[in-house]
């Protein structure tokens, strides 16, 4: 069902609310809230937008100093910053909008905005896979406040400097990292270390391609009984 507004809550690292962001459409109903089954599902955004439509915006319960940062999309009021309006225009993919306490990021929203002229699940996303078959920099816009969801091959070397910072873009940007980051600054006097032990191959091993080189390159054998 379509709705004319919606709140997206801005989380805090430890998961508890920072604030909210509400949107309005003030033409219609052109939002979408999906459930987590089917935004899972269809890897979308539970929260969807339109392409080419104008929202009004309020943070609210933000603490003091808060504010969503503005950019091409994002245009705040002059004399009340917590409030704007919002112009999707061309933009179609994920969306995020980043809730900043001056330079810091303190957190971010994501939303989906769909296409509005074809249908954005899937002619525009099958337009997508095909174009990034002839040249990934066409879908791979870094300075545009869209994007598009991409995987990275951690085998693969990217053919174009374009895709090898896409690649540095999501490691970085990873969950992993952040939270190595994180382990290492709460904990910077550890340092993790590597104990061997041998077992008996009888009691049952995790299977790995170090486990098998280990038992093809051990010296102590044991003899396989003549009746087996």
């Amino acid at each position: 069902m379509s709705l004319s507004q919606v709140e997206i809550p801005f989380a805090a690292s430890d998961g508890s609310l920072l604030a909210r962001l509400w949107l309005g459409d003030r033409t219609g109903a052109s939002i979408l809230v999906l459930s987590d089954e089917e935004a899972s599902g269809a890897q979308e955004e539970k929260t969807q937008l339109l392409e080419g439509r104008i929202y009004d915006y309020e943070l609210r319960g933000a603490p003091s100093g808060l504010a969503i940062r503005a950019d091409e999309v994002v245009q705040p009021n002059l004399a009340r910053p917590h409030v704007g309006r919002m112009e999707t225009g061309l933009q179609t993919g994920m969306l995020a909008f980043a809730l900043v306490e001056g330079d810091t990021i303190r957190s971010t929203a994501l939303v989906e905005v769909r296409t509005s002229k074809i249908d954005y699940r899937k002619h525009y996303r099958e337009m997508l896979d095909r174009i990034a078959e002839v040249s990934v920099a066409l879908v791979m816009n870094v300075k545009g406040p869209a994007a598009a969801r991409m995987t990275t091959d951690p085998h693969m070397d990217g053919p174009t400097a374009h895709q090898r910072l896409a690649f540095v873009r999501a490691v970085l940007s990873s969950a992993a990292f952040e939270a190595a980051v994180e382990r290492i600054i709460r904990m910077p006097h550890e340092r993790p270390a590597e104990e061997t032990q041998e077992r008996d191959i009888r009691r049952g091993l995790r299977s790995s391609a170090s486990i098998s080189r280990q038992i093809a390159s051990a010296s102590r054998r044991v003899p396989l009984p003549a009746g087996h």
